[in-house]
């Protein structure tokens, strides 16, 4: 069976994602302008607002849809550690590296 996302070209999805990220970002900003500047906020402002989230659920299940059930990568964040042996007992200590060294 086809997954439903795998319908819509990965091309046109990652313009439609850009144009929604765009306008979302623009249509935040012109209402906090107006709020700050005239103290209320457009009708068209309000309305606009409403059909972005609406669309923006549409883009969650999409994007939700992208991603792999896998297990969970776990990350390996001390792989910088090192063992220094002491020359006189032979005892081995594990010490805790920088990341980058």
């Amino acid at each position: 069976m086809q997954n439903w996302v795998s319908l819509i070209p990965d091309r046109l999805r990652l313009a439609l994602y850009l144009v929604f990220g765009v306008v979302s970002v623009g249509i935040g900003a012109t209402g906090t302008w107006y709020a700050n500047v005239d103290g209320s906020v457009p009708a068209w402002v309000g309305g606009v607002t409403a059909v972005v989230v609406y669309v923006g659920g549409a883009f969650g299940f999409v994007a939700a849809g992208n991603v792999s059930a896998g297990p969970a990568e776990i990350l390996d964040l001390d792989h910088d550690d090192y063992d220094v042996t002491d020359p006189d007992t032979g005892e081995t200590t594990t010490e805790i590296g920088k990341l980058g060294q």
